[in-house]
């Protein structure tokens, strides 16, 4: 079993709107997962949770928008189940897991680089997002200021060994 580390792991996220690019990240994060210690990215299985509540883009405004728009008060965290990893070449592995925001879980595969050193398995990559999907209502403001559908997220996640 190897264990999140969330001082050495990042979760971000970008979207646009119809004024200019917005960058934010998460800054709680937990998780765990089960990872084959001789086969590089073999995850079995895991889980990441994110606290929306942590979740910032450095605009309070905006920010207030973005978690009402997650219901933070009654969906607290947005979970990344994992159910498993297939090997790619060049140390890459296509994640196999669901992702819940709010009450709507969707499955999502997400291509990643995976290294395995020293007790330390870390995985990174990015991976679109469609918050319609999510039943999400991308906000606006005034009327004319639109946040288009699409959002980007990036990750390192670094686990070390131990419960």
């Amino acid at each position: 079993t190897y264990r999140l580390e969330p001082a050495e792991s990042s979760i971000g996220f970008s979207f646009r709107s119809t004024l200019h690019g917005v960058q934010g990240q998460a800054h709680q994060l937990t998780g765990s997962l089960t990872a084959d210690p001789d086969g590089v990215g073999l995850v079995k299985n895991g889980r990441v949770i994110i606290d929306v509540g942590s979740m910032d883009t450095q605009e309070p405004q905006r920010d207030i928008n973005m978690k009402k728009m997650l219901e933070l008060e009654k969906f607290p965290s947005i979970t990344f189940e994992i159910l498993g990893t297939q090997p790619l070449p060049g140390g890459r592995v296509l994640i196999n897991g669901q992702l819940m925001i709010r009450d709507v879980r969707l499955p999502v595969e997400i291509e990643a680089a995976a290294q395995m050193k020293d007790g330390v398995f870390i995985l990174s990559g990015a991976t679109p997002l469609s918050l319609k999907k999510f039943a999400l209502k991308p906000p606006s403001v005034a009327m004319f200021i639109r946040v288009f559908d699409r959002v980007t997220v990036t990750f390192t996640a670094v686990f070390t060994e131990g419960a």
